[in-house]
């Protein structure tokens, strides 16, 4: 799929709330392109540092990050801000394992900070 057709299945406020999580990412850099497969649309530099995930069934954007941010404890669940980040168990071996949700702009300055610190873990 590409970014437009993943965008395209989200609701209009989602819509909204991707367009400005893209205007966050882009602006961590001249190196960030953006990207999608089936699944989920991407942000990288040199590697990816976000995922972005429409989870259809519960009406919100699941954001993943590289594992470094926030040292989230494998396994466990943190607040940052205004967001829940969770943390998937080291046995799954995934670099995006930390993640939140989120369904409304108002959650954007904590976003924006967690973009920054994924994107500096690459870069």
């Amino acid at each position: 799929m590409t970014e437009q057709q993943h965008v395209d299945e989200m609701p209009r406020h989602l819509q909204d709330v991707y367009r400005e999580l893209r205007r966050c990412a882009l602006k961590l850099g001249q190196d960030v392109h953006v990207g999608a497969n089936k699944d989920f649309i991407y942000f990288k530099s040199r590697l990816q540092f976000a995922h972005v995930e429409h989870m259809k069934r519960r009406g919100k954007l699941r954001v993943s990050v590289r594992h470094e941010v926030q040292a989230v404890p494998a396994g466990h669940t943190r607040t940052f801000g205004t967001l829940s980040l969770e943390r998937v168990p080291d046995s799954h071996r995934y670099s995006m394992a930390t993640w939140f949700e989120i369904d409304s702009m108002g959650k954007l300055d904590d976003v924006e900070m967690l973009l920054r610190e994924s994107y500096s873990a690459v870069s």
